[in-house]
């Protein structure tokens, strides 16, 4: 667990899977994605609860959420790995802003899926990569750092890993904002995505 005023970042448990699930079709609803297709609740739920059970066996599902003991003076126990000064494009890195109903007041506000698997499909060294990653409007500055930090420390002790690979699709509104933070983070860039749409 990750844990500093204001926001904790910490593995997510099948008690979250409400506000992850508002939290995703908030991610859906703001994507250009939503304006061509509609989500399939049971892919969703199938993905949500997966993570969250296989949680540290080559996948992972990490949630941010506010720090209450931050509004009441408590203690950060010397545990805050995120970048205090790293607040410049810490929001909406998944295109979907909170628009109201992502969880209960003080449930988690932002999230990242990923997974490990071998390079190319084929190779004996594994990647691990991000499937989602998004943070709502409302969240703390320093939640999409803390998410990525938790996320890079997983990959880092995932057996057999040799990179850490993360991509920004065009569902995302200000994609250069979320390479900046990559960037920050100590990525470079490699390859780009292409796309043709097909037209009915």
């Amino acid at each position: 667990m990750m844990t500093g005023p204001g926001c904790t970042v910490r593995p997510a448990r099948f008690t979250d899977l409400p506000a992850l699930n508002a939290l995703f079709r908030d991610m859906f609803a703001r994507s250009r994605y939503s304006a061509t297709t509609t989500l399939c609740d049971r892919t969703v739920k199938a993905v949500l609860i997966n993570a969250v059970r296989d949680h540290g066996r080559g996948r992972c599902l990490f949630v941010a959420e506010p720090d209450g003991r931050s509004k009441d003076g408590g203690k950060n126990n010397g545990r805050d790995t995120g970048d205090a000064g790293d607040t410049g494009d810490a929001g909406d890195t998944g295109d979907a802003g909170d628009t109201g109903n992502a969880g209960k007041p003080g449930g988690p506000y932002g999230f990242i899926i990923g997974a490990c698997q071998p390079v190319y499909g084929v190779c004996r060294a594994r990647e691990a990569s991000d499937e989602f990653f998004y943070v709502a409007d409302r969240a703390h500055p320093l939640a999409a750092p803390r998410l990525l930090a938790a996320f890079d420390a997983w990959a880092r002790r995932a057996p057999g890993v040799t990179a850490i690979r993360l991509g920004i699709t065009g569902a995302v509104s200000d994609w250069r904002r979320v390479q900046k933070l990559y960037v920050r983070r100590g990525y470079r860039q490699d390859g780009v995505f292409m796309i043709k749409e097909i037209e009915p």
